[in-house]
This record gives structure tokens, C-alpha cells and sequence, in this order.
């Protein structure tokens, strides 16, 4: 099963750790994830960590995380920061 997942306004704290719990549901019951991160607005290490576990639990599955950035956002520039567009699979736009 693949499931397209579009996240907008804030992913930091609190919204994250709602996110994580909701996508890692998703993840233990698919295949594949794609996550459209274009309408994020901000997101802090709270946001990526949510992002990285939904990775290890599809990555210990031979399952994909794929992810859509707006180039320049703020998402994208903690994914670069943190060095992990390096084993996500990301499409920035």
C-alpha cells in the first residue's frame, strides 16, 4: 500500500510529535511514504526526528520514505543541516 501524506503550517513540537505517532502507524502498515513538506511553514529537530523514525520503521521493511521540500523552506534547510537528504529520498520544488 503507498500513501501520500501532506503536511502544512508548523511542523516543531507539539504538532510533530503528532505527526510521528500518526506516521508511524502509517509507515508499520505500508510499503512506501511520501511526504509533501511544501506547505510547512516552520519545522525545528522535533519535525525531523518524526521524519527519521518513520524512515526506520519502513527502512527495517525494505520499505521507502520519500519526501517533496519547497526549496529554500525552512524543512529543507534542517534536513541539509542535519545531513539527512543524504538517506531520504527527497525532491525539492
Amino acid at each position: 500500500m503507498n500513501n501520500v501524506i501532506s503536511i502544512t503550517g508548523d511542523f516543531t513540537t507539539e504538532k510533530a510529535l503528532e505527526w510521528k505517532e500518526k506516521l508511524n502507524a502509517l509507515a508499520v502498515n505500508s510499503d512506501s511514504l511520501k511526504i509533501d513538506l511544501t506547505e510547512v511553514s516552520d519545522a525545528d529537530i522535533v519535525g525531523v526526528n518524526a521524519l527519521v523514525s518513520s524512515h526506520k520503521v519502513l527502512s527495517d521493511k525494505n520499505g521507502q520514505l520519500q519526501i517533496v521540500l519547497k526549496k529554500g523552506s525552512r524543512m529543507a534547510e534542517m534536513l541539509h543541516l542535519t545531513k539527512f537528504t543524504a538517506i531520504f529520498k527527497t525532491t525539492e520544488i
